[in-house]
């Protein structure tokens, strides 16, 4: 998990909560004396914090002394070994270009298999400044696709003759009645 302190002034840390997971939630409070310098970022691991982030899906919150969530990453769904979750331009992305100590640099998966998997590993950012702060998790989530519409066509022709075959039999009972309804109408015209 990485923090960026964005002010002008030194923001002291003592008594923030860090806190990962979804349903289980699992915090670290900082120690007296943690801060982070002007314009810095400081990568805290799990060695140190106890935290880890779960493979299939976590968030992380920063949270003030008194309990308040002051920022949060997006949550994921599934994570992939050596993707981190970036936080860049207001938008969260998965990247394989993990920059601890420094800027968030988005280089995305070069498809969509692998963006998915198991394995969490990456970077989890926050931005402190005045008071706030931004949080990055490391983590992975394909970025949605938009479907063809021939696919769309293919997918919806393949569902109607599934649902012929299965209904066949009532399919042929009512071909059969159109018949006769229209065979009697003839009948009663000659």
């Amino acid at each position: 998990i990485e923090l960026y302190n964005s002010n002008a002034k030194p923001f002291d840390l003592s008594g923030f909560t860090l806190q990962t997971g979804n349903t289980r939630k699992h915090t670290y409070v900082f120690p007296s004396g943690s801060g982070l310098q002007p314009g810095s970022f400081k990568t805290f691991y799990s060695k140190e914090t106890g935290l880890s982030l779960s493979n299939s899906g976590s968030r992380t919150d920063l949270l003030d002394p008194l309990g308040r969530n002051i920022s949060s990453s997006a949550e994921y769904a599934k994570a992939k070994d050596g993707f981190a979750w970036a936080l860049a331009k207001g938008k969260w992305y998965w990247t394989v270009r993990s920059t601890p100590g420094k800027a968030n640099i988005i280089q995305e998966p070069p498809s969509k298999e692998s963006a998915s998997g198991s394995g969490a590993k990456g970077k989890s950012g926050s931005q402190a400044s005045g008071g706030s702060a931004t949080t990055d998790t490391a983590h992975s989530e394909p970025a949605s696709t938009p479907i063809h519409m021939r696919t769309l066509v293919l997918i919806a022709t393949l569902a109607l003759l599934y649902g012929a075959y299965e209904y066949r039999a009532d399919l042929a009972n009512g071909i059969y009645r159109i018949r006769q309804h229209f065979g009697a109408r003839y009948e009663d015209r000659s």
